[in-house]
């Protein structure tokens, strides 16, 4: 299985990927996520690393100033 997880995606990632997924949050952490799949679904541990990229924590860190 050949994973790559691309975050602030243009038009295109989002047509040919499998996945979208958006996280909403503020200072006290994370309040809303949405995940749209293409595919019948995907593993515990693709869940587990998207929720663990940086990227993720930067953004719910920008939305609470």
């Amino acid at each position: 299985e050949n994973v790559e997880i691309l975050t602030d995606i243009l038009g295109l990632e989002d047509h040919y990927g499998d996945m979208d997924f958006k996280v909403a949050g503020s200072s006290q952490g994370i309040t809303a996520i949405q995940m749209d799949l293409k595919i019948a679904g995907i593993s515990k541990n693709i869940l587990s690393d998207i929720l663990k990229i940086k990227t993720l924590v930067n953004i719910v860190k920008l939305l609470s100033h």
